[in-house]
């Protein structure tokens, strides 16, 4: 049986007679069809069947129904309520409420009945929500507004008298609240903070996040938001802090770090934190190869086998175009590898010394002859493929040059007369992590690649790379704030000789990508660095901002995201950090 297609279908009850309770199918009368029986059964329909208060006015419908399906447009009803005390009805089917609960509204028509049930609710207050757009707050932040919202039994807004909100933390050490609802952040942690309207009470969950140095509370809003929102993804973690450095019209601006360094100490991320810097590294070598370009000491068109003989295996190389490989190219990423083609060496050191017959890992003079001792993949000069190999043999060249250690002479000549004295090249072991080194966030492991610790190692540390043989292209730890200063220096240009400066920064790629050391973009250049457990970039804006980003895990989203925020924010203070960190 189908349902009269004309009557209301919102809560609708069927008291049937001699049915199967199923809807009726509706049946015209034919001329010739004889007069329909009394009512076989009663529908009771409403649009309203949940009411707010007393006094409220709902209308009720009834109709009656033959057994050959069949309206019958003159039954006469009497109408009941089961609870008067809820609600009464007249003999048309309007009902009053009287007071709160649920009743039954019945018609009856000729001893048939239909009825519908009717709840009336309170009054007032009955849920309460509080809002907030961050549950993730900076501490030190004051007067952060929440907002309630009151709502009536059917969820709808509805004005209270907000005046009479009580507020409430579940730990005033982490989050304090006043009676306006605006909270302030004391310390890292997790609490509840929780309104309540007439006993009516609703909360929410908000963390303090760890910030140190100088930065501003908006802008610490958008970023740590932004930092929690990275989600693991396998054996990827996202990172637990980050330091962010910012030089304005020369200035140090902004030093602020966020979150914590990770386990087992956990302490808070400072402007002076020690992270992975990675590719960063690269810029520093090509600098101070540039340097001693300046000096005389080297020039660009040299060849590489002349000037460090020491990287190529008895005999020569395997590729006789290897005599080609002039300074330029390495710098320009044009050496002859594309990392493309085969297994990136840098991760197969334990294959490299079983094959070299030299202990694992490979020193830098082992690795870089078992490179020579393999074809190169084109002729160098020829085409760019960016490839860290180009950048670890230089650090050799550094050496053969100078007669010191590649580190020392970077941090003596480049790096101390600057101030920036945090950058030195970082250690492989977790054992070997420096004072106020963060922890790096991964979860990957594999067979140790130092022969002193054998066995399966997590990969930042110690089961995939070497820093110490990658020193000249990614080996370097340092802090957000002495970056900063070292992008400073480079655009003011104190570092290297104009020309050396003006040749770092022009296309060598042939595609608008590489200089000499620097990525370019259309905003200036800047270098990122990657490494399991690490991020990172240095970025030097052609409008004079410089930017740092370092974070201890491994971000799923583009540093424009965190470098977009940063620039929103229009005026800085005049003062120099620099004074300070």
């Amino acid at each position: 049986m189908r349902i009269p297609y004309s009557l209301p279908l919102l809560t609708l009850l069927v008291a049937i007679a001699g049915c199967d309770g199923s809807a009726p199918d509706v049946e015209e009368p034919g001329p010739d069809d004889p007069m329909p029986s009394g009512p076989a059964y009663v529908l009771v329909s409403t649009t309203e069947s949940r009411v707010i208060g007393a006094g409220s006015s709902v209308v009720f419908h009834a109709s009656a129904w033959s057994a050959e399906n069949r309206l019958l447009g003159n039954a006469a009803f009497v109408w009941s309520s089961s609870d008067p005390l809820v609600a009464i009805v007249d003999s048309t089917g309007l009902v009053t409420t009287t007071g709160v609960g649920r009743t039954t509204l019945t018609a009856s028509s000729a001893g048939v009945a239909g009825s519908a049930a009717l709840e009336v609710l309170p009054t007032g207050v009955q849920y309460l929500s509080v809002l907030t757009a961050h549950d993730l707050l900076p501490e030190g932040i004051e007067a952060y507004q929440l907002d309630v919202v009151a709502l009536d039994a059917l969820r709808n807004p509805i004005a209270a008298e907000m005046d009479s909100v009580v507020w409430r933390s579940s730990d005033p050490s982490v989050v304090t609240v006043n009676l306006d609802g605006a909270v302030s952040a004391a310390s890292p942690g997790t609490a509840d903070v929780s309104a309540e309207v007439n006993d009516v009470s609703a909360s929410t969950e908000i963390e303090v996040v760890s910030t140190t140095g100088f930065g501003d509370h908006t802008l610490d809003l958008e970023l740590i938001a932004l930092l929690r929102s990275m989600a693991p993804a396998g054996v990827v973690r996202p990172p637990t802090g980050m330091s962010v450095a910012l030089v304005e019209d020369g200035r140090l601006v902004m030093a602020r770090g966020y979150g914590l360094s990770g386990l087992p100490n956990d302490d808070p991320v400072e402007p002076g934190s020690l992270f992975r810097i990675a590719s960063i590294s690269k810029p520093l070598t090509a600098v101070t190869l540039l340097r001693l370009v300046d000096e005389g000491l080297l020039s660009l068109d040299d060849k590489l086998i002349e000037v460090a003989p020491s990287l190529i295996p008895d005999g020569g190389p395997a590729d006789p175009r290897a005599a080609q490989i002039e300074l330029n190219m390495l710098l320009e990423h044009r050496g002859g590898w594309d990392r493309s083609v085969d297994p990136n060496p840098l991760f197969i050191l334990r294959t490299i010394a079983d094959e070299m017959g030299v202990p694992s890992p490979p020193s830098r003079t082992a690795f870089a002859q078992w490179v020579f001792s393999r074809p190169l993949h084109y002729a160098p000069g020829t085409r760019y493929t960016y490839n860290n190999v180009n950048y670890l043999v230089l650090g050799e060249v550094i050496e053969a040059v100078t007669g010191m250690p590649f580190e020392e002479h970077v941090r003596s000549t480049v790096l101390a007369p600057i101030g920036a004295t945090s950058l030195r090249v970082g250690g492989t072991l977790e054992r070997d992590r420096q004072p106020g080194e963060v922890v790096y966030q991964y979860a990957g492991a594999d067979q140790s690649v130092f022969d002193e610790e054998p066995g399966v190692l997590p990969r930042q540390y110690g089961g995939r790379f070497n820093l110490r043989l990658t020193e000249a292209s990614g080996g370097w730890i340092g802090s957000a704030v002495d970056l900063a200063r070292f992008g400073r220096a480079f655009r003011d240009g104190v570092l290297v000789s104009t020309e050396s400066h003006d040749y770092m920064i022009a296309d060598h790629s042939d595609s608008g990508v590489y200089g000499a050391g620097w990525v370019l973009d259309d905003d200036g250049i800047n270098h990122s660095g990657l490494l399991e457990g690490s991020n990172s970039i240095l970025s030097i804006r052609d409008d004079g901002r410089i930017i740092v980003l370092l974070f201890n895990g491994n971000t799923d989203r583009p540093f424009t995201d965190f470098i977009d925020q940063i620039l929103a924010i229009p005026d800085w203070p005049d003062h120099d950090l620099f004074l300070v960190y």
